[in-house]
């Protein structure tokens, strides 16, 4: 019989000084430590870590101990490849075995907009899966993008060659494509076409039509950071970079907005090819920029670039899109984050420590990833540290390293270290107790479902 985890919270104060935890905290710490052991379950390490305190070299008092339930652990999976997590129920499905690829080194999963995930090999060859691991379609010369009709799709083979297949007839697009990308509607499939050593043209094509040009000699980077061109959430727009050298001479770098019927030239948005940020979700035509040390929005119906937060407010520091992909959040210059809500320009909440924020269904909340370096983000929290509405206080998870917000922010995927050989694999939901995942330490965490359900986790290889 497994006893519940026990998880010490720490107090949610704010922003500066530090103070150490109380003789209760430690008492409660290896109570809780006792009570596991007895049950033959280790318990996750739990939090010792200070508190940011709201006045500089002010004291805080002893944070008290709260419980979060974690329910028993699913047991170990040890064969590597590529599986799915049911996150509500903790099944465990395996899609795709290592031991069955060629060359025993990477897969690339990719979940569709219908849910299924297609893994493609070394060999080249894509399998189609269901969430329950059942195999619906093979295919042996390339790379599979799913629209969101699953009759519809594009195929890149492993010499560039790009191919559009639609109820089992076959176009050819392209010989040299890097890089396709689907449109959110499923309607067209936009690609980059290599026509020099770092030059490409962006072009989009729908099944039946010949290739549209939307921007020619365009200039790539010679980076591993570059912003990746982007579809618009109605489809009617794409922005992409330009690392600059126009064949006319003149500095063509920047970021850079195009309609994608073909009828207009790309508009320069920013002189500054690494802007882009990211289309906002919530809004069909809002771009996300970065203008020097301000996170700003560009409208591409209107073309016009206006400050994100609303009049009075200033938003100063690094911009990014956040978890939910609806809001804006900024690591400011004090090291602490804000989040914003683009389509009001209010902001939302701000804490004093640097995290991944996003708006959950309870309300703003940040996870503090694992230290760096050797240096805890929080002074005493080696692990991640999570701030959340439904937490009476925050929480250190210690030796949590990773952290993957589910789509909507209902859930939030945590992997920590149990040990040298295994690591846990949690789901908090903030409301119920955590499901638990024994899993290999080479574990990864891929990406969420769009319906925030399923997680796609590999472990034992490179992912190229």
């Amino acid at each position: 019989m497994f006893a519940p985890l026990l998880i010490l919270s720490i107090d949610r104060v704010r922003p500066a000084a530090v103070s150490r935890v109380g003789l209760t905290a430690l008492i409660a710490t290896l109570v809780a430590l006792a009570a596991s052991g007895c049950s033959g379950e280790e318990a996750t390490p739990t939090s010792t870590a200070a508190s940011p305190t709201s006045e500089v070299g002010a004291t805080a008092e002893a944070p008290s101990a709260t419980t979060t339930a974690i329910t028993p652990p699913r047991p170990l999976i040890p064969d590597l490849g590529v599986w799915v997590i049911d996150a509500e129920t903790a099944e465990i499905v395996k899609l795709y075995e290592l031991d069955d690829a060629p060359t025993r080194e990477r897969a690339e999963p990719i979940f569709a907009p219908s849910g299924a995930v297609w893994v493609t090999d070394d060999d080249g060859a894509a399998r189609r899966y269901l969430a329950d691991g059942t195999v619906t379609e093979s295919v042996s010369d390339g790379v599979v993008f799913e629209t969101i009709d699953p009759a519809a799709r594009a195929v890149l083979s492993d010499d560039g060659a790009l191919h559009l297949d639609v109820d089992g007839q076959r176009e050819a697009m392209g010989d040299a494509v890097i890089a396709p990308f689907v449109s959110p509607t499923g309607v067209a499939v936009a690609y980059l076409e290599r026509v020099g050593e770092a030059s490409v043209d962006l072009l989009v094509a729908v099944p039946g039509g010949e290739p549209i040009v939307l921007a020619a000699g365009v200039q790539l980077c010679a980076c591993d950071d570059a912003p990746a061109p982007a579809w618009s959430p109605s489809g009617e727009f794409i922005a992409f970079s330009d690392f600059g050298g126009a064949s006319d001479g003149e500095d063509d770098r920047g970021t850079y907005v195009v309609p994608v019927d073909g009828g207009e030239s790309p508009t320069q948005v920013v002189a500054d090819p690494r802007a882009l940020l990211g289309w906002v979700a919530s809004d069909d035509a809002t771009l996300a920029i970065q203008v020097v040390s301000e996170p700003r929005l560009f409208d591409a119906a209107s073309r016009e670039s206006r400050p994100l937060m609303a009049p009075g407010q200033v938003a100063r520091g690094t911009g990014r899109l956040a978890a939910d992909g609806a809001r804006v959040q900024i690591w400011t210059p004090d090291g602490g984050t804000a989040l914003v809500d683009p389509a009001s320009g209010e902001e939302l909440d701000r804490w004093s420590e640097r995290g991944i924020a996003t708006l959950t269904p309870f309300g703003p909340a940040l996870a503090v990833l694992g230290p760096e370096l050797n240096i805890a983000p929080i002074p005493g929290c080696w692990g991640v540290w999570l701030e959340h509405p439904s937490l009476p206080e925050a929480e250190c998870v210690l030796g949590a390293e990773r952290a993957l917000w589910s789509p909507d922010g209902s859930m939030l995927a945590l992997l920590s270290d149990r040990g040298p050989f295994d690591r846990w694999l949690e789901f908090w939901t903030f409301g119920d107790a955590a499901a638990r995942v024994l899993v290999p330490p080479t574990a990864r965490l891929v990406e969420w479902s769009d319906d925030g359900r399923f997680l796609l986790v590999t472990w034992g290889f490179e992912m190229s």
